[in-house]
């Protein structure tokens, strides 16, 4: 067994997830972890760089991997993949220019996404424009006069969101809370105006059952002084009766 397949077979290492939209920075990363593990062999790289990406990035450089090189193996695969998936110059900047938005980004990090695909080729001064352009507009007012670095600005630009962001939370918080005292005020008059309609009501009902009382005992009265003559001026010794006459049903 050569001295390349034994360090194959004795080094155990896992390499992060193939990077398509860099992976200039992504075999940076990669060769940083052969560095700690210190592997050094051209074979080895290659295999563990095959055995790290997936099938669908394997297809793009399917004729290296059939027809691996018998020199360089690692070198050629890596050259092939940055080629293969870096954008072009035209794209990248076009994607500079129209694509990028600020979104649920902070400053800082669509700073450093536009200085990714800038690479260099336009000037800080152009980078910046671009830059605010896609910032909220009270940032852009503060930041447009400032003769700071790109880094300072975009540390102001982070601050400047994260404390209109705590200034919002609150407003909601405040919002909020003016909403459920408002909702507990409007419960309250609404259980007094229940309240009053339920005493207005008691005091009808208790009205209109007097007046069916009085009314009773006004009928009861004068059934019980609704008697013919001869029972209204004998009594018990009437020796008539003539309807209508209440007397016998006054008896019981």
């Amino acid at each position: 067994m050569s001295e390349e397949q034994k360090e194959v077979s004795r080094v155990t290492l896992k390499l992060p997830p193939f990077w398509k939209r860099n992976p200039t920075v992504w075999f940076t990363q990669v060769e940083s972890q052969f560095i700690i593990a210190n592997i050094t062999a051209d074979v080895t790289k290659y295999h563990y760089v095959i055995a790290a990406i997936d099938s669908n990035i394997l297809s793009e450089v399917s004729d290296i991997i059939l027809k691996p090189p018998t020199v360089g193996m690692y070198s050629t695969l890596k050259n092939q993949l940055i080629s293969r998936f870096t954008e072009s110059q035209e794209r990248r900047v076009n994607k500079l220019l129209h694509d990028l938005e600020l979104g649920d980004k902070r400053p800082s990090q669509l700073l450093r996404e536009m200085s990714d695909l800038a690479q260099d080729k336009i000037t800080d001064s152009l980078l910046k424009t671009l830059w605010l352009q896609r910032l909220p507009k009270n940032i852009q007012t503060i930041l447009i006069v400032s003769e700071d670095t790109l880094e300072k600005l975009a540390t102001m630009a982070d601050k400047i969101m994260d404390t209109n962001s705590c200034n919002s939370t609150i407003n909601e918080v405040e919002q909020k809370s003016e909403t459920q005292e408002l909702r507990s005020q409007i419960a309250e008059l609404s259980a007094q105006i229940e309240a009053l309609k339920g005493n207005r009501f008691n005091r009808t009902q208790s009205t209109e059952y007097r007046q069916r009382q009085r009314s009773t005992s006004r009928t009861r009265s004068s059934d019980f002084n609704r008697l013919c003559w001869y029972h209204y001026r004998f009594g018990k010794e009437a020796k008539r009766c003539t309807p209508p006459c209440n007397y016998q049903k006054n008896l019981n």
